[in-house]
């Protein structure tokens, strides 16, 4: 993609007023001071005095003078070697990155239709809740129409739900008080018959049982009477003898009657009552089984109609927040201006802006636009922070808190100043990332200005700098010529440290005061 940084910020320059500020006037230049170890030129008036003498005085031979020019052009240029103040800086390449900014985007939380624009702001200048752009509401609303709709329906769905779940909450309670009814009342049926009902009824066939052999004794006695009292033989009337025949069928059948009642009275005893017994302790459990099932399934159903109920209103809470979000979303399709400043289209993203002739041809009527992507940067002129990287070799050596001299491209006669606020860990875009804190605000520099950086890595208060061409090299040696005071110069080995500004630090091998050739003889 072409750079964006002529149409994001330098078209919006116009904007900012004094931001295309005229040149400084110019004022009368000093004389440009000697080069290191060269001797000072002298000015036009002491030139004169040269060639004027002083009067009375007898002029210097013409010989004498041109040898001395002669001897003066042979001596060899030095530097001389003083301990002085020496700050290693290190020079790289930034941009200016936005403080405070504000994007503008549209952030729906519900809509997912497309984004047209109304009308909308072109950029510059704003003040805080101005109207950037609208966009056209009719899809939305539309949308808007449907899930109410829904919302409508799911609300009465969940209303019906809620008295169903009521409803079966009564009916379970009702049918476990119904199984628990059932279970005591078999529990008190099994424990009537075995503690009392069994015996009584035992003790009733028996008197039964007991009631027939007496019977028969009776009958027995009653018959021996009758036959004492009527006699034997054919002698007795016809009467009597019925009588005595009718007694003797009588005590025959009780007789009879008396076998089965013992046999019926053992089965009783033996089978009937013990099999009642196992009838009602089934009845029991059955009963007691019944209501475990019962309060089991109950309680399962419950549950089951617990969380549909929850489902359905949890359904119906997204539904209600789905319409609520979309209420919201239609209000935010006019994007306002958060704070005042200065808008320009697009994002500011590591001191580049992107998106910007892409977002302005969006905002004209009709255009269409994605939401959750930023429309306009709101920035403050001048409001920056620089962004540079510095590469593996020096990254330890910038710390926190160095002083920082910035130079922006665009006025390279402007001069800021500021501090190292962060140095980052870890490799990003081809070296460290570090943040630069400008000291003051100056409204002509905008974020994604490009910057030259000159950040302080060390301040030695007596140190010998030379300019680095006053050092030869090789191999692995460096050394400088030393002028002695004889007019010679020697080679003398030294130890070099840091590089600066063109200047290297001289750590061994040289003592203040001493002179330098200013270039290694060839």
């Amino acid at each position: 993609m072409r750079p964006l940084l002529p149409v994001a910020v330098l078209a919006l320059t116009a904007f900012l007023p004094g931001l295309a500020s005229a040149e400084d006037a110019a004022s009368p230049q000093a004389p440009e001071a000697p080069k290191d170890g060269a001797p000072a030129q002298p000015t036009s008036a002491e030139a004169g005095g040269a060639e004027a003498g002083v009067s009375g005085t007898k002029e210097p031979d013409a010989a004498g003078a041109a040898k001395a020019e002669a001897a003066k052009a042979d001596r060899p240029k030095t530097v001389e070697a003083t301990k002085g103040r020496f700050v290693v800086t290190l020079e790289v390449a930034g941009v200016l990155e936005p403080v405070g900014a504000a994007e503008v985007r549209y952030e729906p939380e519900a809509y997912g239709g497309e984004l047209e624009v109304v009308e909308a702001f072109r950029g510059g200048p704003v003040e805080k809740d101005q109207v950037l752009v609208r966009f056209s509401t009719k899809k939305l609303d539309e949308q808007l129409e449907a899930v109410g709709r829904d919302v409508e329906i799911a609300r009465r769905a969940l209303s019906r739900q809620q008295e169903e779940a009521k409803k079966s909450k009564e009916a379970s309670d009702a049918g476990l008080a119904r199984a628990t009814l059932e279970r005591d009342r078999a529990a008190k049926a099994l424990k009537r018959f075995v503690d009392a009902e069994r015996a009584i009824r035992t003790k009733d066939a028996e008197l039964r049982l007991k009631n027939t052999e007496d019977s028969i004794k009776d009958q027995e006695e009653e018959l021996a009477q009758l036959e004492k009292m009527y006699g034997a033989g054919d002698a007795i009337e016809e009467t009597e003898r019925i009588v005595l025949a009718r007694a003797r069928r009588q005590l025959d059948r009780t007789r009879i009657g008396l076998e089965f009642q013992r046999s019926r009275h053992q089965w009783f005893v033996e089978v009937d009552l013990p099999d009642e017994q196992r009838s009602l302790e089934l009845g029991a459990a059955k009963e007691a089984l019944e209501l475990e099932r019962a309060v089991a399934t109950a309680a399962l159903a419950l549950e089951q109609s617990r969380l549909e109920l929850a489902r359905a209103e949890a359904g119906f809470a997204k539904q209600e927040k789905a319409l609520a979000d979309l209420k919201r979303d239609r209000e935010a399709l006019v994007l306002k201006a958060p704070r005042a400043g200065l808008a320009i289209p697009g994002a500011c993203v590591r001191g580049k802006w992107h998106g910007t002739e892409e977002t302005l041809k969006e905002l004209e009527a009709g255009g269409k636009l994605r939401a959750k992507t930023p429309v306009f940067t709101i920035v403050e002129p001048g409001a920056v922070t620089a962004r540079t990287a510095v590469g593996e070799a020096k990254v330890l050596s910038v710390k926190p808190g160095a002083a920082v001299e910035l130079r922006p491209a665009a006025d390279e006669k402007a001069k800021l100043t500021g501090r190292v606020r962060t140095v980052a860990p870890v490799a990003a875009d081809g070296g460290f990332p570090v943040t630069v804190e400008v000291d003051a605000r100056d409204a002509r520099f905008l974020p994604g200005f490009a910057v030259k950086l000159k950040v302080v890595l060390r301040e030695l208060d007596a140190a010998i700098a030379l300019p680095v061409k006053c050092v030869g090299g090789e191999g692995d040696e460096r050394f400088v010529h030393v002028l002695g005071a004889d007019g010679t110069s020697v080679k003398r080995e030294v130890k070099l440290g840091d590089t600066s500004d063109g200047k290297v630090e001289v750590v061994e091998g040289l003592a203040g005061g001493e002179s330098v050739l200013a270039s290694p003889p060839k």
